[in-house]
Order: structure tokens, then C-alpha cells, then sequence
């Protein structure tokens, strides 16, 4: 459910730059931070450490994990309107 929230938030890069789908990024994002991540390079290490898992149950086609200044990047290029509109959407809140 959550990932298909995630789906939804317009993702603000241009075409060309998307090797790495936005909801795949928040979404790991999100389960690092259940695991105590605090910084970009926690989140790269959670992906790195569980990279074959994610691969195979999320059937990702990336050949490596992103660098945290991918991550980073990608993060903050995300308006926290769109994610903050997304979630409203959901809970039919105003």
C-alpha cells in the first residue's frame, strides 16, 4: 500500500535521468529509516547490504545501488508538497 502511494508522487526529474524509479528511492528510504538510518550514506548502506533482496522482490532492473549523492539528489529534488498531496489524497483529508 505504501509503495503505491509512492507510485503516485510526480516525479520532477526529466526523463533521461530516472535510472532509478522515485517511489523505489522513498521507499527504501523509508525502510532505512525504520532501521535507524540518519543519513544518506545509512540509506545507501541499507541498500547496498539488502541490494540482491530489493533486486529479486521488487524485480529491479539497476545494475548497482545508487551513491548517496544520487540518493541525496533525488531526495531533495522531490517537493514535499507532492508527497504531503499523495498522502491527503489517500486519508481524504483536506
Amino acid at each position: 500500500m505504501l509503495l503505491e502511494l509512492l507510485e503516485r508522487i510526480e516525479d520532477p526529474r526529466s526523463y533521461h535521468g530516472r535510472e532509478y524509479r522515485l517511489h523505489h528511492i522513498l521507499y527504501f528510504t523509508i525502510l532505512a529509516i525504520l532501521h535507524k538510518a540518519k543519513t544518506y550514506a545509512d540509506v545507501h548502506r541499507f541498500i547496498e547490504v539488502h541490494f540482491e533482496t530489493l533486486k529479486k522482490i521488487f524485480k529491479l532492473k539497476w545494475r548497482r545501488v545508487p551513491d548517496e549523492s544520487a540518493l541525496r539528489r533525488i531526495i531533495i529534488a522531490t517537493p514535499p508538497e507532492e508527497i504531503e498531496r499523495v498522502f491527503r489524497e489517500d486519508t481524504g483529508s483536506p
